[in-house]
Parts: structure tokens; sequence; C-alpha cells
């Protein structure tokens, strides 16, 4: 009967056989040791002070409580086996997830190389292009101050045209003014 609880419990989770047989083996002496602690008081007491009409039910109130118990033998005996095996997995899976995280590192690491390789490039790059920007710049000043240089130059000049326009349209009028003082002095 110790035997048939870990039993049926294990069909009924829908363990493998080899797996029940196991477990049975694994609780029964434990379940046994207990069954002598408790059913040979509970017995004894039952037999001497319970009345003959009321034995079945101490028995079964007792019995309850047996049930649960090896139930949480059977319960804990699969843990203790799930434990077990779970931690071989997850030894199994961490060195194996390890390697894993390691080849990451490792390409990350090279990615790494990589980028400071480019960043070193870059920082070349940039350092030539100041010193075109700067060059640039300096033409550019020098550009706009010829530009400003010739208009000045080009103000001064219209300026220059501008007077010389108006001296000889001031002295086109003299001389209209003249001729017509030597033919209004003739035609008088």
């Amino acid at each position: 009967m110790l035997r048939a609880a870990p039993c049926t419990a294990g069909l009924l989770e829908g363990r493998p056989l080899r797996e029940i047989v196991e477990k049975a083996k694994a609780s029964f002496h434990r379940a046994w040791g207990l069954s002598l602690l408790v059913w040979t008081p509970v017995q004894l007491l039952n037999l001497s002070l319970v009345p003959s009409f009321a034995q079945p039910a101490v028995v079964s109130a007792v019995n309850v409580g047996w049930k649960t118990t090896l139930s949480i033998l059977n319960n804990m005996h699969t843990t203790i086996h799930d434990c077990t095996a779970h931690e071989a997995y997850l030894r199994r899976h961490t060195s194996e997830q390890a390697r894993e995280e390691e080849r990451l590192h490792e390409e990350l690491r090279e990615e790494n190389r990589a980028l400071a390789a480019q960043v070193v490039q870059a920082t070349e790059h940039a350092a030539q292009y100041r010193e075109q920007l700067v060059v640039v710049w300096a033409e550019n000043e020098e550009l706009w101050q010829r530009i400003g240089q010739q208009a000045a130059e080009s103000d001064a000049a219209r300026a220059a045209q501008d007077a010389a326009r108006r001296r000889l349209l001031e002295r086109q009028r003299e001389l209209h003014r003249e001729i017509e003082s030597l033919l209004g002095g003739e035609a008088r």
C-alpha cells in the first residue's frame, strides 16, 4: 500500500514508468518509517480508548492527514528530483549561455575596434577639412577686400567720370553761349 501512493500519483501525472519506480523506491522507506510513527500510536489509542462504533471514524480522520503526508512526501521527492534535473539543465545551459555571451562579447570587441579605427580616421579627415576651411576662409576675406577696393575704385571712377561729364557739359554750354554771342553779334 505504501508503494501504491507514489505509483498512482506518478501515473496520474503522466510520468515515465522508470521514474515512477525510482520515486516509489526512494520514498518507500521514509513512508514506512513515518507510518510506524503515526499508525502505531493511533491504533493503540484507537483500539484501547475509543468505543468500537467510533473507531472507523478515528481511522478515517487520521487517514486524511496520512494521505496528505504521503502526498507531501511524493511531491517532495518529485520536487527534489525536478530540482536536481533542473540544476543539471541550468549548469549545461549556463555553460552554453556563457560560451554564447563570450562569443557576443568578442563580436562587440571587434566592432569597438573597427569603430575606434573609424573614429581615428574621421578625426584625421576633420583636421584636414579644418585646414582647408581656414585656407578657404582666408581666400574669402581677401576676395571681399578686393571687391571692397574695386567698389571704392569704381565709385571713385564713377565720381571722376561724373565730374568730367559735368565739366564737359559746362564747357559745351559755354561754347554754345560763345557761339550764340558770336552769331548774335554778327547778325546785329
